[in-house]
């Protein structure tokens, strides 16, 4: 019984790993509400998935923070962009549906409406990861996304199932986005190194 009870015991540890993991995801959620922030949220998941959940590296309040303040005015503007390409793509998408002859115009909408997500999987870990102009930040995140099309394809794939089941079961996102992170950190950690090797600058 008194093993049971001791701190180091692997059910303890787990539940403990499983808490991190929901104070994460809490800390994305509450970061997120006021929406423009969303982004710098999770550049801040991103690297506390990695440095907290993954390595055990460092405390996650602190952790988070800082990422969250120093990619803050970077990941602020990228979001506006994004949400206004979304939007834009969105309205242009209803004032065509139903209309003869516009299917063509509808696939592109999609298709570009893909692209953006292709490259916005990479753009918020970048900027987590990197000191680089914002310019920079969108050239490289193109360049990522096509250089490394499959795991675009499998982080695009991941990133809506995430959503989607967020969506249907609201009380996902006590667990989702932390693992979320952890994910895309596994993967975009070996495309990373390899952008470094060849003469990226990171943090």
């Amino acid at each position: 019984m008194k093993q049971f009870f001791n701190a180091d015991n692997i059910i303890f540890r787990g539940i403990s790993k499983w808490m991190d993991y929901i104070y994460v995801s809490l800390l994305w959620f509450v970061f997120s509400i006021p929406l423009i922030t969303m982004g710098a949220a999770s550049s801040a998941l991103y690297h506390t998935s990695g440095q907290c959940l993954r390595y055990d590296r460092g405390y996650i309040f602190r952790s988070f923070w800082n990422s969250f303040r120093n990619s803050f005015r970077q990941s602020a503007v990228l979001t506006v962009i994004l949400a206004v390409l979304f939007g834009a793509i969105h309205l242009d998408m209803n004032l065509i549906r139903g209309q003869d002859g516009m299917i063509i115009l509808q696939v592109l909408f999609v298709a570009a409406r893909l692209l953006i997500i292709m490259v916005g999987v990479y753009v918020f870990p970048y900027i987590s990861r990197y000191k680089s102009g914002l310019p920079q930040v969108i050239k490289n995140c193109v360049c990522l996304s096509v250089l490394n099309f499959p795991w675009t394809i499998l982080l695009t794939i991941l990133l809506t199932a995430a959503l989607c089941l967020v969506s249907i079961l609201p009380g996902a996102v006590l667990i989702i986005p932390s693992c979320a992170g952890v994910f895309f950190h596994l993967v975009l950690e070996r495309i990373f190194d390899d952008y470094m090797d060849n003469g990226g600058t990171g943090e």
